[in-house]
């Protein structure tokens, strides 16, 4: 179960979901659980879906247009391809969508306030170095 994992966790933790609805799901499960996002936990989504944008997911939103394009060529293209065992490979730009669900570490036993940083502007925490890095 995530939210009994999340509960127990005592550094940060950031989930990356494989798309919007599974990010969704996994913020109503923290919900249910008392925790919330981001002051529980960060969680990022994939497709920018705008059914899910009432969550105001941070997502990572891919060319979907680029694609169907692509595609569309590549079918006209090549109506028959052979199974020759090559494959092809495409790179396309996406763009991170910064909304509500990530935010800055909490605290964690590993990582507690110094007296001499506070207020300083400077890194308020001194962490070990056997604990996980906080997310951003």
């Amino acid at each position: 179960n995530v939210c009994r994992r999340l509960q127990e966790q005592s550094a940060s933790c950031a989930l990356v979901a494989a798309n919007d609805e599974v990010a969704a799901q996994i913020l109503e499960e923290g919900r249910s659980a008392g925790l919330a996002a981001p002051r529980d936990f960060s969680v990022i989504g994939f497709d920018d879906h705008p059914r899910y944008r009432e969550y105001n997911l941070t997502t990572v939103a891919p060319k979907t247009d680029k694609v169907g394009r692509l595609l569309g060529r590549l079918i006209c293209d090549n109506p028959f391809p052979k199974d020759d065992g090559n494959l092809i490979s495409i790179r396309l730009g996406s763009k991170v969508i910064e909304r509500r669900t990530c935010g800055p570490a909490r605290p964690s036993e590993a990582a507690r306030p110094t007296s001499a940083n506070r207020g300083t502007g400077r890194n308020e925490y001194e962490t070990n170095r056997s604990a996980v890095a906080p997310h951003r």
